[in-house]
């Protein structure tokens, strides 16, 4: 296993900062990139190395690849997600990376009628023509986001959601850290689809 930090970026979200704990008690070094050291110093134990920096920044991702070989990124989905992981792509490339664990969304596709889906799947696409060795994973909604809803459920003993009637499998998110942290230790992963029938 490689001795390298392996770099969080999303790092002070609820999958990235789960990423972060389970890495920390494998004993894995952890860089984590960060908008604010000083604010994420307070999320973070002092074991994890901070880096500041902004996927708007290419130059700053160049600063928090060096060195690494192994990265997890997850972001919100923003009006300019797919620019945003391109800078991250082109970052990885140039340092050389062995794997980039990207966190994509089940049902990712160009052509979903979900413009998040559509977002993580030309992302998702994009990683593939990149160059970089890949791995993406695309779980379904969290168990943690119920806890959104806590308030109304204990007033109305009702769970709502606008799905009509869809059904929808939940995940916690500690098992996602899990499965990325085994997946970037284990060898056999890079250039597989984790959550979709695509390999």
């Amino acid at each position: 296993m490689s001795q390298s930090p392996f770099l969080i970026i999303g790092a002070t979200g609820t999958n990235g900062r789960s990423v972060v704990d389970s890495l920390e008690k494998k004993n894995i070094p952890v860089r984590a990139l960060v908008r604010n050291r000083d604010a994420a110093r307070r999320v973070f134990s002092t074991s994890v190395e901070l880096v500041e920096g902004d996927l708007t920044q290419p130059e700053s991702l160049r600063r928090a690849f060096a060195g690494v070989d192994k990265a997890f990124v997850v972001t919100a989905v923003q009006p300019n997600t797919v620019e945003l992981f391109k800078n991250v792509y082109a970052a990885a490339r140039e340092a050389n990376v062995s794997q980039l664990v990207k966190f994509s969304g089940l049902g990712a596709s160009a052509s979903s009628p979900s413009e998040i889906m559509r977002e993580h799947g030309a992302s998702d696409d994009l990683l593939r023509e990149s160059g970089v060795p890949f791995t993406i994973i695309r779980p379904n909604s969290f168990h943690q986001n119920m806890l959104w809803q806590a308030q109304s459920v204990a007033q109305t003993d009702q769970f709502y959601l606008p799905l009509a009637d869809a059904a929808q499998s939940t995940i916690d998110v500690r098992d996602i850290a899990d499965i990325v942290v085994n997946i970037m230790i284990e060898d056999g992963h890079v250039g597989k689809s984790y959550g979709s029938d695509r390999s």
